[in-house]
């Protein structure tokens, strides 16, 4: 559909759909909005058991039960790329036993992808996300992913307005952990205009270098090594279609591919020297920042998290 239907006291049982949208599959700029419906036992073959929506999408007084697909979102998959992220809201409505079953399945009951989403007095039980991959994204009930969204980025972007704020002046160059670029788009974008001197380096693990090789295959998402990696958080792929793969090409002005054994002698000395018990993607930004050390000029690391558990940190200091 491509107008601006309302569809109101509707049933839809049992409808299946061989690739988006089991149900309702919608399109265009003017949207839709579903009123006191049922969706229970639909499917689709890819995305949106329930509801498959390229334009905004307004959902009240619903029940989404038992819908299935195979990609993202049990119930409802909602892409707003095509239409610079518009809104998606659900209000006052239930989600129950909506699931997905499949190697990089996200979002049991919905899937937000590119959108400004506002979910209001809903109730989420028993959906699930059966993702049979070691890199899926997950999510039971809701799949945001934590840095192909415009408001993820826009909220990282903070870090570098604070990092402005706090130093004063502009530093030789930042060091930002990596895995898919969330954290060093918002940073680059907030800092790049007010320090155009400054060197932003992305530091990835060896062993799990995505992003580093996107930008050097020209901004594709190519294949990459993945494996271990005391940088937990930066691991794994990338999707397709990231935003932040542009805004890496674009903003980021080198890469650091870090070696396990320099990410644990990093969180060693940040244990140590600062009393600080850095995770493994905080020892990998504070790593690059150590091997480029004596280069002149003020170095600044970001460190995103100080939560280590006493099985990484009892194994770092064992190295």
């Amino acid at each position: 559909m491509n107008a601006s239907p309302a569809i109101n006291n509707c049933t839809f049982l049992n409808n299946a759909a061989a690739f988006e949208g089991g149900a309702i599959y919608s399109s265009g700029a003017q949207g839709s909005q579903i009123l006191n419906c049922v969706f229970a036992t639909n499917s689709a073959g890819t995305d949106g058991g329930a509801i498959a929506s390229y334009s905004p999408l307004e959902v009240w007084n619903s029940s989404f039960v038992r819908n299935t697909s195979t990609q993202g979102g049990g119930a409802i998959m909602f892409n707003g790329f095509s239409l610079g992220a518009p809104l998606c809201q659900v209000f006052n409505s239930l989600f129950v036993g909506n699931s997905i079953d499949a190697p990089s399945a996200q979002g049991g009951a919905i899937d937000d992808f590119y959108a400004n989403l506002d979910i209001e007095n809903c109730t989420f039980t028993l959906n699930t996300c059966q993702a049979g991959s070691a890199d899926a994204a997950g999510g039971g009930a809701l799949f945001v992913s934590p840095y192909n969204d415009p408001l993820v980025v826009l909220g990282q972007a903070s870090v570098g307005l604070e990092l402005i704020e706090q130093l004063g002046e502009e530093p030789a160059a930042l060091f930002v952990a990596v895995g898919g670029g969330g954290l060093i788009s918002g940073i680059a974008l907030a800092a790049r205009e007010r320090w155009p001197r400054t060197r932003i380096v992305g530091c990835v693990p060896a062993a799990s270098p995505a992003m580093a090789d996107a930008v050097a295959a020209g901004g594709r998402i190519v294949a990459s090594r993945l494996e271990h990696t005391l940088s937990d958080a930066t691991a794994g792929g990338i999707e397709e279609g990231a935003i932040t793969v542009p805004i890496c090409t674009a903003l980021v002005d080198d890469w650091l591919a870090v070696a396990e054994e320099e990410i644990a002698a990093a969180m060693r000395i940040a244990l140590l020297q600062y009393h600080v018990a850095a995770e493994g993607a905080s020892g990998l930004a504070l790593a690059g920042a150590l091997r480029q050390a004596g280069g002149g000029g003020q170095c600044v690391a970001v460190l995103g998290g100080a939560n280590a558990g006493a099985t990484a940190l009892e194994a770092v200091l064992h190295v």
